[in-house]
């Protein structure tokens, strides 16, 4: 059989769970990831027949692909601010959102020296290697309550030559020990579990619940305790950044009002929702 074939079938068996677009991009993904080879070749060569073994492979990955599993999953690996990261159903994929919000920590604080940032709940580490590797002279630590995250993000650091200190820490139940910071960034669990039966069956059956849904009596659990914890570590004039549910970001700014964060900022996504907020602390904040 040749590239261009099995090709054939691929785009046409995942067009019947995904739009043609997705169904060819995935196609595309697959076949330049497993084949180890460039888009240019793919096109070049998709009239080249392929090994028993490699077809034989690349319809066991269709197989899981038609079960809804993320292609990411499938392939062991995403891609976020241009680094290469290992994934698997330990740690959420990264979303392009969250590049918007490393992006605008960039934009802030590239300029400055010794900035110290903590990234809480960093699931593949992708937050905080991203910023350890474009925040000159920063000092990167991070935290999640998950060992398997854990484990994932310290590879992801090693493997993207970023320094990150990596500990376990459950936000809900205990309290922020380093500092101080300069930033503070979190992408928490947002999800309220009243909206997963319309998520998609690649997102709500294969993602970690985890780090996807917020405690079932209070969608803004961990908004609230972070902002909290925060302040005692946070350096006077420090930032808080969160990533947040489109549907809750004036939630998130009037809880910080209410703790005690001034300058409080939202921004909007490239498709126009609102997704970050930031808040300063004060100089009166104890």
């Amino acid at each position: 059989m040749s590239i261009a074939e099995l090709q054939k079938i691929y785009r046409e068996q995942l067009s019947t769970i995904y739009d043609s677009k997705e169904a060819n991009a995935i196609t595309k993904l697959v076949f330049e990831k497993e084949l180890e080879i460039d888009p240019i070749q793919l096109a070049l060569e998709r009239f080249r027949l392929i090994t028993h073994s490699q077809q034989q492979h690349l319809s066991n990955m269709l197989l899981r692909l038609l079960k809804h599993e993320p292609v990411q999953y499938v392939l062991g690996e995403a891609y976020f601010f241009g680094l290469k990261f290992k994934v698997n159903e330990s740690v959420l994929i990264p979303r392009p959102e969250t590049e918007e919000l490393v992006d605008w920590i960039i934009s802030e604080y590239k300029g400055q020296k010794e900035v110290s940032i903590l990234d809480i709940g960093t699931g593949t580490g992708c937050i905080a290697i991203a910023l350890a590797k474009n925040v000159p002279s920063s000092y990167v630590e991070a935290i999640d309550v998950s060992d398997e995250a854990l484990k994932v993000a310290t590879e992801n650091s090693q493997s993207n030559s970023a320094k990150v200190k990596f500990t376990k820490l459950n936000i809900l139940q205990q309290s922020i020990t380093g500092g101080p910071y300069d930033v503070i960034v979190s992408n928490p669990p947002y999800i309220s579990h009243t909206e997963k039966d319309s998520l998609a069956k690649h997102v709500s059956d294969f993602e970690p619940h985890l780090a996807l849904f917020a405690p079932v009596e209070d969608d803004l659990a961990f908004y609230r305790e972070i902002a909290i914890k925060s302040l005692p570590v946070l350096k006077t004039g420090g930032k808080l950044f969160f990533e947040t549910h489109a549907n809750s970001a004036q939630g998130v700014v009037e809880l910080l009002k209410s703790t005690g964060y001034s300058n409080i900022e939202i921004r909007k996504d490239l498709s126009g929702k609102d997704r970050m907020v930031s808040g300063v602390k004060k100089e009166t904040t104890v």
